[in-house]
């Protein structure tokens, strides 16, 4: 009997430098490493250390002597800050509150706590990097810090690197209701960033991101299935999403990065949930292997299984 092989999502998204970085980092070749990073985009410095992260047993050990090798150069600094504050989350896991173990949350608050004077420290050595911001925010539920708190950290993200889309998305999360805000002050903000088109051009994947997350407060938070359903049947939301997605559809196809990669994902699943099939198999062709945890993650926990069975549904191949 022949067993198909699990199939894998490309954790890189495509990003050749990601590979790259993660042979580098399993040589200890950190003069090399800081070299191919140091010229990338924040969002691609994100995804190379994503890719060491999930390609290693324990990346900490080795982010640590990455960064103890050039304890003052600005990218060992982001990076490592980045680094141990994803570890960090990875420990808490992605489950809701009632579903984390105090063993969990101990570990988390633990290795946040450590982190901390890293993040202190490419704070003060790389101010034109998002990421030790970014890092903060990860942090701010074991760093106590509230949403306003946040809406600085974004501004100083988004005046270095207006693109930064990694960072909108998590303003976006910690200011809807099920974290320190409201659904409100969450469309507020999608809707404000995606219009702001010269700048940031992929903004306009925050106005998939808060239907998504409005539905999914719906279904999950308030055990509503009937409002969920009734929410992605309003007009008003699909004609919201198809305006957002002729936006920056024309741009994507004239790219190729993480930006239009995630636009696709949150936007194949926005589609789905409103039931226009054609746009949902059609993205799912563009994004092939190039699955994101998010949004998937939010419809089932094994978003790689999630977003399979989800082509299967459409009529495409299961596996791209």
């Amino acid at each position: 009997m022949q067993f198909l092989k699990r199939f894998e999502a490309d954790i890189t998204l495509g990003l050749p430098e990601a590979t790259k970085s993660f042979a580098l980092f399993k040589a200890k070749k950190w003069d090399e490493l800081a070299s191919l990073l140091e010229p990338l985009h924040p969002e691609q410095q994100i995804l190379c250390c994503d890719t060491i992260c999930q390609k290693s047993f324990d990346a900490a050990p080795g982010i640590k002597a990455f960064h103890q090798s050039a304890p003052n150069n600005p990218t060992a600094n982001v990076v490592t800050a980045y680094t141990l504050s994803r570890l960090a989350m990875d420990a808490r896991g992605g489950a809701r509150a009632q579903d984390t173990s105090n063993k969990q949350y101990e570990n988390y608050y633990q290795r946040f706590y450590e982190t901390r004077e890293f993040i202190d420290h490419a704070t003060e050595v790389a101010p034109n990097s998002p990421l030790p911001a970014y890092a903060l925010i990860l942090g701010c539920e074991p760093y106590g810090i509230g949403l306003q708190d946040v809406f600085e950290l974004h501004r100083q993200m988004h005046t270095v690197c207006p693109d930064f889309l990694t960072g909108s998305i998590a303003l976006l999360t910690l200011a809807c209701e099920k974290w320190f805000g409201s659904h409100d002050i969450m469309f507020e903000i999608a809707r404000d960033l995606a219009a702001q088109t010269e700048d940031f051009p992929f903004g306009v994947t925050l106005i998939a991101a808060a239907h998504i997350e409005r539905w999914l407060h719906y279904a999950a938070f308030e055990n509503n299935q009937y409002a969920a359903d009734a929410y992605l049947k309003s007009p008003a939301v699909r004609e919201e999403l198809e305006a957002a997605f002729a936006q920056a559809m024309p741009l994507s196809q004239e790219v190729d990065s993480w930006q239009n990669t995630c636009f696709y994902n949150h936007f194949a699943m926005a589609f789905y949930l409103v039931n226009d099939a054609p746009k949902a198999a059609g993205l799912l062709k563009l994004i092939q292997n190039r699955i994101t945890i998010r949004p998937w993650c939010y419809y089932n926990a094994d978003h790689v299984k999630c977003a399979l069975d989800i082509r299967q549904q459409l009529g495409l191949k299961r596996r791209p």
